[in-house]
């Protein structure tokens, strides 16, 4: 491959791979909503239900020692407190929010860094060797998109199949 055909190339998986960027951002900032939603429904779940059973002493009192609605209803909002924090101790919903926040952020950070690198040595003109530094910014994408696929599939998120639907459903082809 020459020059004069490599660049155009390049230029084309570069804007692949921003676009991949993106998308991947879209979806992991919509994944960590969903789930910092569900952590923070969980946690006000809990704190209510706590200020509920932390009057069970007055509704005894109210209701007559021993009364068994009294008793299965606080019984009830008992087991509810274990069951939200038991499913929040085990899916961590709001710790894999923050944490997929910040491969959102990083993706977008990843899209400005390469925009910037790509306008100061191959737009600008300014690189000795523009096809070198097209390929260093591609090694550069790649290398953080593996990344993030990677931390994602670690908090349970299958962003490749995600991303392999919004382009179709079929990998793309090398250029």
């Amino acid at each position: 491959m020459d020059d004069d055909q490599g660049l155009p190339r390049l230029k084309k998986g570069i804007y692949e791979r921003q676009t991949e960027l993106h998308n991947l951002a879209k979806i992991l900032s919509e994944q960590a909503g969903r789930l910092g939603r569900w952590g923070s429904a969980g946690r006000v779940a809990v704190i209510v239900l706590g200020a509920l059973v932390a009057t069970q002493g007055v509704a005894d009192k109210a209701a007559g020692e021993g009364n068994l609605a009294v008793l299965l209803g606080y019984t009830f909002c008992g087991v509810l407190i274990a069951a939200i924090s038991g499913l929040e101790a085990a899916f961590r919903s709001e710790s894999r929010a923050a944490e997929l926040k910040l491969l959102a952020a990083t993706c977008q950070s990843t899209i400005w860094h390469t925009d910037t690198e790509w306008r100061k040595s191959v737009g600008s003109g300014l690189a000795p060797d523009p096809v070198a530094a097209a390929r260093a910014l591609l090694e550069m994408q790649d290398q953080m998109l593996t990344e993030i696929h990677t931390k994602a599939a670690q908090l349970g998120i299958n962003i490749t199949q995600e991303v392999r639907e919004l382009w179709g459903g079929e990998p793309r082809a090398a250029a």
